[in-house]
């Protein structure tokens, strides 16, 4: 089963509908409140970064099922803005960056942000800026993505299962707490991140 894709964007168009969507398809798979409750968090906690999002962006959302009995919640977005027009939005602001990237789920929006931007020495520039490469690099699906190399401007692929791993075999325990503390990490079987150009889609997979 597949829902409606709902139209969204970054100033909250669609987020009610697209919670309607995630009730409806609880109660087609016969979920109970605390199951419905939950597929409703996922998408609010999803909708909600992406209306934290300081540039213009507009995308779909929905959700499915797939095999395993296991629910996918997708929300694809593209960004109408380029390198200049982000960076002269952020100097106009007040205290002249970006809002602040808390939590995992904003770690993963600054990710978003700052990858699908224009060319790789722009892109390159903005993964200084917000100075979290270790994060992003502990959960890419690419092999050659070691902490520290460059990222693969072609596309790319984040994985929380990945970053969880990494973060276990790292020891960091600044991390796993940030985890542990987590709405989305507790809740959500796996996140992924697929970046391409200046189109992401997020996957949040839950077994149901």
């Amino acid at each position: 089963m597949q829902t409606d894709k709902i139209v969204i964007d970054s100033k909250g168009r669609g987020r009610e509908a697209a919670l309607q969507e995630a009730e409806k398809f609880a109660a087609y798979n016969g979920l109970d409140r605390k199951g419905t409750l939950r597929l409703r968090l996922l998408a609010e906690e999803a909708l909600g970064m992406l209306g934290a999002i300081t540039d213009r962006f507009q995308g779909e959302f929905w959700m499915e099922s797939a095999s395993g009995n296991v629910c996918k919640l997708h929300m694809m977005i593209k960004t109408e803005m380029d390198y200049e027009k982000r960076k002269e939005l952020i100097d106009a602001s007040t205290n002249k960056k970006n809002a602040a990237y808390v939590g995992i789920m904003g770690k993963i929006r600054e990710f978003i942000e700052a990858s699908a931007y224009a060319d790789a020495t722009q892109r390159d520039e903005s993964w200084q800026d917000v100075n979290r490469l270790e994060f992003f690099t502990m959960g890419m699906l690419d092999a050659q993505a070691a902490p520290g190399s460059p990222i693969n401007t072609g596309g790319y692929v984040w994985s929380m299962d990945q970053y969880k791993t990494s973060v276990r075999k790292e020891k960091n325990e600044d991390a796993w707490d940030e985890l542990e503390k987590s709405i989305i990490a507790n809740l959500a079987d796996e996140v992924r991140v697929s970046v391409k150009g200046n189109k992401a889609e997020l996957v949040i997979e839950k077994s149901l």
